[in-house]
């Protein structure tokens, strides 16, 4: 039995919004723009990630989130029922 795509999820799905970062991590946290946010447009989910110091590893945790976003799981849910 092969698999089919229902959904897909692409970067052009969502919006990625960076900006700078405060309090711990020192100067590069606070004049680089390292903090990622992500919003899904036809879902309406909006996660945010900041905890590390580097934009590419707080990009990936918010892609990390928006799957795991209740949220943003339902709305799977009803676009795999159509």
């Amino acid at each position: 039995m092969s698999k089919q795509v229902l959904v897909r999820v692409t970067a052009k799905d969502c919006r990625g919004d960076y900006f700078n970062g405060t309090g711990g991590g020192g100067q590069n946290r606070n004049k680089n723009k390292n903090c990622v946010r992500l919003s899904h447009e036809p879902s309406k989910v909006k996660v945010v990630a900041k905890d590390q110091k580097q934009r590419e590893k707080n990009k990936k945790k918010a892609w990390r989130r928006i799957g795991k976003n209740t949220k943003f799981r339902e709305w799977l849910k009803l676009k795999k029922m159509r």
